[in-house]
């Protein structure tokens, strides 16, 4: 007997960045996104979003936006129909210029539960259906170096 995975189970090493590539299976609770990645010494700002489609243009369910600048934060915020809703921010920044960081999207009943470096840091109460989420969108002063989507649903055969 061969046991098939679908090609979510493979972590994507490397990518370019932006990044636009599909969460193959969509999300359900259970489902979590697993990056490692490096901040560089002159960051900006970087932002991981997870889209209701495979474009840019789609809607986000998650905006995740770490702000390096004289007030660093991290903003939350979704955005539908080209309409962002409310943002929720967080005055702290967990990321350092010039580390590596592990960063995790779990996604729960309730929300996307994010933990980085091992740390709970917050979580966005699920505000579009997360059965709508396809794809991920990472972009900015971010280096890359894994993303690995676990329990991603099985295709029917």
């Amino acid at each position: 007997m061969t046991v098939r995975l679908p090609p979510g189970y493979q972590p994507i090493y490397g990518p370019r960045i932006p990044y636009l590539g599909p969460i193959y299976g969509g999300l359900r609770e259970g489902t979590s996104i697993y990056l490692q990645g490096f901040v560089p010494q002159d960051i900006t700002r970087f932002f991981v979003n997870l889209l209701c489609g495979e474009s840019e243009s789609s809607d986000i369910a998650l905006h995740f936006n770490p702000r390096f600048d004289s007030w660093d934060k991290v903003v939350f915020n979704t955005s539908e129909n080209g309409s962002w809703g409310s943002e929720e921010k967080i005055h702290h920044m967990p990321f350092s210029k010039g580390l590596a960081f592990e960063m995790v999207i779990m996604v729960t009943s309730h929300g996307y539960q994010i933990k980085v470096n091992g740390n709970d840091f917050f979580t966005l109460h699920h505000r579009l259906p997360l059965e709508r989420v396809r794809a991920m969108h990472i972009a900015g002063d971010v280096s890359i170096q894994t993303i690995n989507v676990i329990g991603v649903r099985l295709p029917d055969p």
